[in-house]
């Protein structure tokens, strides 16, 4: 797809977002108003933590900014592997599909915080979930083999390191039924932000890399191949 068909499809697309997007509108409004119509109380559901809790509009501030950084990462990585396949180059796109597919992962955990609460729900439940990260983490490690890029392969150890090291701290306080200390939470939080921030250095490199004019050019025989 050259530059001509890109800004033509772009047109082409315009005028038929307009009913999607109301339908959507539709969809999402109505199911916040049908579920306080059947008692939820959606507010729960809804509401910033510091408004359900009538504290002050910085509280947990810095969490969600973690999970807009998780979200801004996927997004990046999903633009930039739909990018390289325009280009034909299709190992790159499913090495970026998979690094979207892991922040995507990331991103569900840290927003929902579902390794933290998995064990109030039971041990099969733990074990179930723990069971899926692996498989995402395996299924990514075969795709990405982040190793062979070796400018990029520190940021990754340093970033996944960090967030282990994090989730095994919540592990350790949920199996022996022991909240951690101050210090505890602290160092916790400590680690998943570290982790979160090399995590992002090393999404926005590869994403340069990727879309930068050397790297994004086609090859000089699919361009003499579209000219005949």
């Amino acid at each position: 797809m050259n530059r001509t068909q890109v800004i033509q499809f772009t047109r082409a697309g315009r005028g038929t977002l307009a009913a999607p997007a109301l339908v959507m509108a539709t969809l999402a409004a109505g199911a916040i108003l049908a579920g306080h119509g059947a008692g939820i109380n959606v507010l729960r559901l809804t509401r910033d933590p510091s408004a359900i809790h009538y504290g002050r509009p910085s509280d947990g501030a810095i969490s969600l900014l973690g999970v807009v950084c998780w979200a801004a990462c996927f997004g990046g990585l999903v633009v930039t592997a739909l990018a390289r396949r325009a280009l034909g180059d299709h190992e790159r796109f499913r090495v970026f599909l998979a690094n979207a597919g892991l922040a995507l992962m990331l991103c569900l955990d840290d927003a929902l915080l579902i390794h933290e609460t998995a064990g109030r729900i039971g041990d099969v439940m733990r074990v179930g979930i723990l069971a899926v990260y692996g498989l995402v983490a395996a299924k990514w490690l075969a795709v990405s083999k982040p190793w062979r890029d070796r400018a990029a392969f520190p940021a990754v150890v340093v970033s996944l390191g960090l967030l282990v090291a994090s989730a095994l701290l919540d592990l350790v306080d949920d199996l022996t039924d022991q909240a951690s200390d101050g210090f505890g939470n602290v160092l916790d939080d400590a680690l998943k932000i570290g982790g979160i921030a090399a995590f992002v250095v090393w999404t926005a490199g590869s994403i340069w890399t990727a879309l930068s004019s050397p790297a994004i050019s086609p090859p000089l025989s699919r361009i003499a191949a579209g000219r005949k």
